[in-house]
Order: structure tokens, then C-alpha cells, then sequence
């Protein structure tokens, strides 16, 4: 057989074609030069390629096959492999991990110092202390690790968009408040952008700051069985509610008594205090009360929550 074919028929030219469509396709239709020659196209094979259309361009080295559908995942895979040790960062990073909150999507990424590249539209950040233990890959991507992009946001996100993407990235389970914490500590230092505004944060939740609303919820249940109370009925609907005022976390309708658990920390100042007030407005208005209990209260004072739930219940004290 001819050497100019390859097992299955295929001559090495279609072969070939055929290593570099399943490779573009694991990686959201983007392939690099270098990738490329490995595969054994030269330069002049590229550039033809990039004239006949079936190629297009996409950045210094990279290109993508035009079957492909742009999409944003691809735009930062390619600005990842434009530049040699670049990662996913900042906005990007923050999209590629689910973070909720965000503003516009941006192109942008972290690269070593040592790096001179620039891209049309993307956002090169350069930091020394760019290293592998705050690195990660997501869906193929070369990514800062979620810790590392909460305390990078700093820098480009106003307190109160930086606010509401850490407390939802902490309920949703991405990062952990330890993992933030300690990341900060080992990036801090003065002169780096945005470390002001991520440190007031991280001071305000401490110890004792718990997110995900789930995980309160069941410890309340635990309370209110060990305790002997009443169980209460729970993600109860009102008429009298709007889609903004929402579910009440528990009731006792019997006696009219609204229950509602505050995974937030008491003297921590978040954008949905307004919220707040306005639902317990709403049910006073409608002949309610509204007892709230944090996190911190329920594990710090429970003697006290239990007098309080005791007395608005009318049974005898413990």
C-alpha cells in the first residue's frame, strides 16, 4: 500500500484533516500552531487553509475551523493559547465557574510578567505571583481557580458587585470562605489593585458565616426537634405575597407567625437589607408577625431563640 495512505483508506492528507477536526472539536473548535505542527501541517498549509475560509484567524498562532459557532468559550480559549502561560481570569474566569452577579462578559487573562503579548479586546493582566497551585482547568480551559478569581475581581468590580458575587459564590458552593480567606492572605500585599476592596468583606463575614440557605434551614429543624417545638410549616406561599416578597422559610399559621432564617452575618451591610424590610412590612400589614433568626444566633444563643420562639407561641418556658 501506498504511504501516501493510512489505515482505513484514508490517505495522510485526510488523515490528518481528520486528527485536527477531532482535536478543534475538544477544544470549542480552536486549534494552535503549535498543535497543528504536531499534527504535521506547516506553515504554508496553515495559511492556505485561513485563505480558502476554512480556517479564520483568531489571534496570534491560533485558529479556529470555521464549522465551528463563535461563542465566548472559544474566544477565551483562544487568548489562553495566544499567549504562552496565560490563564483565564478576572471576568472570564468568574463566567467559566458560574459565578452569579456578573457584569458584561470580558475577554481577559492573567499572564507572567515576562509576557509582552497584547490581543485586540482582551484584557491582559500581568502578576508575578502567577503560579500553578491557582490554576485549574475548566471545560479544557486554563482557568484561575475559584478563590483566585474572587480576590482578582477586587480589582475590577465596584464593593457592592464584588459583594453580591462573593456572598453568591460562597452559597453556591464554588469556593469556600476559608479558601478565599487564605488566598487573600498569601496575594495581599500593598500596592496590588483591588486588595482594599476585598478585605472589608472577608473581615465582615468571619467565623460563623454560613451561605447556602439549605444548610440553615436543616440545621433549624434540628433546633426545633431537639428543643421540642412545634414543627412549623415550611416554604409557605401567601396571597398577599408578590413574586418580589417571595416564600416565607417557615410558619406557623395558627397563630400567624412568620419564621425567617438569615444565613448573613448581623452587622455585615448587604445590598438586600431593602428586601428585607419590606417583606416583613408586607406581613405585618397582613396581620403577621416576623421573627428572624440568623446563623450566628441560632449557634451562639439558642437558648435565647428558644425563649423568643417559646413566648410567640404561647407555650410555657423551657
Amino acid at each position: 500500500m501506498s504511504d501516501r495512505f493510512v489505515s482505513g483508506g484514508l490517505s495522510v492528507v485526510a488523515a490528518r484533516e481528520h486528527e485536527a477536526a477531532l482535536l478543534a472539536a475538544s477544544q470549542h473548535g480552536v486549534v494552535s500552531a503549535a498543535q497543528l505542527a504536531e499534527l504535521g501541517f506547516g506553515s504554508t498549509v496553515i495559511a492556505r487553509r485561513v485563505r480558502s475560509g476554512a480556517w479564520r484567524s483568531l489571534g496570534p498562532g491560533v485558529f479556529a475551523f470555521s464549522a465551528a459557532p463563535p461563542s465566548f468559550r472559544q474566544q477565551v480559549l483562544a487568548a489562553v493559547l495566544s499567549i504562552p502561560g496565560a490563564a483565564a481570569s478576572h471576568q472570564s474566569a468568574a463566567l467559566l465557574h458560574g459565578f452569579r452577579y456578573l457584569d458584561r462578559p470580558v475577554l481577559a487573562v492573567t499572564a507572567p510578567t515576562t509576557s509582552q503579548h497584547r490581543l485586540a479586546g482582551v484584557v491582559v493582566h500581568r502578576y508575578s505571583d502567577h503560579r500553578p497551585r491557582w490554576l485549574t482547568t475548566v471545560d479544557g480551559i486554563t482557568t484561575t481557580n475559584p478563590a483566585r478569581t474572587l480576590v482578582d475581581l477586587g480589582a475590577v468590580y465596584g464593593p457592592k458587585r464584588l459583594e453580591r458575587v462573593l456572598d453568591a459564590a460562597l452559597a453556591d458552593g464554588r469556593s469556600t470562605l476559608q479558601d478565599v480567606v487564605t488566598t487573600f492572605n498569601a496575594l495581599a500585599r500593598r500596592g496590588r489593585h483591588g486588595i482594599g476592596r476585598m478585605r472589608p468583606l472577608l473581615e465582615a463575614r468571619g467565623d460563623g458565616f454560613i451561605a447556602p440557605e439549605s444548610v440553615l434551614e436543616e440545621h433549624f429543624i434540628e433546633f426545633i426537634d431537639e428543643r421540642g417545638l412545634p414543627v412549623p410549616a415550611r416554604q409557605v406561599r401567601f396571597s398577599w405575597r408578590d413574586e418580589l416578597i417571595g416564600r416565607a422559610d417557615f410558619a406557623y399559621p395558627e397563630v400567624r407567625l412568620l419564621i425567617e432564617l438569615d444565613g448573613r452575618l448581623g452587622h455585615t451591610q448587604l445590598v438586600d437589607i431593602e428586601d428585607d424590610h419590606r417583606r416583613d412590612q408586607r406581613a405585618v400589614a397582613a396581620g403577621w408577625r416576623v421573627i428572624r433568626i440568623t446563623w450566628r444566633q441560632l449557634h451562639d444563643h439558642p437558648d435565647e431563640v428558644e425563649e423568643v420562639l417559646r413566648a410567640a407561641l404561647g407555650l410555657a418556658p423551657a
